[in-house]
């Protein structure tokens, strides 16, 4: 598998990209991909992001040091807030047997 083969499937899994959208990217161009093609890919990949990054911190009304302390912040789980997972639990059974009653067929 070549590597354009790879930075496309790259592209369409993690990006959700379509493959008629990667013929349009500029590291398609390339015949012959070598290391400053995947530099500028990098570069260019790495500048999108920045833009990003400032689009966010604009948008959310923080300074970047704001910023920098919620990336650094230990992640969250949703168990760290309320929600109705322990009324799931215990009423499981009592929801599946309706269900199959609910959803009988004849």
């Amino acid at each position: 598998m070549s590597n354009l083969k790879k930075y496309n499937e790259v592209f369409i899994s993690n990006f959700e990209a379509k493959e008629e959208e990667l013929s349009s990217m500029s590291y398609n161009s390339a015949e012959n991909w070598d290391s400053v093609g995947h530099m500028g890919l990098i570069a260019s990949l790495e500048e999108m992001l920045d833009q990003d990054r400032e689009y966010v911190i604009k948008k959310l009304g923080l300074s970047e040091d704001e910023f920098e302390l919620i990336l650094k912040s230990p992640n969250k789980n949703y168990s760290d807030y309320f929600n109705n997972e322990s009324l799931w639990k215990r009423f499981n059974g009592i929801i599946r047997v309706a269900k199959n009653y609910i959803t009988r067929v004849g």
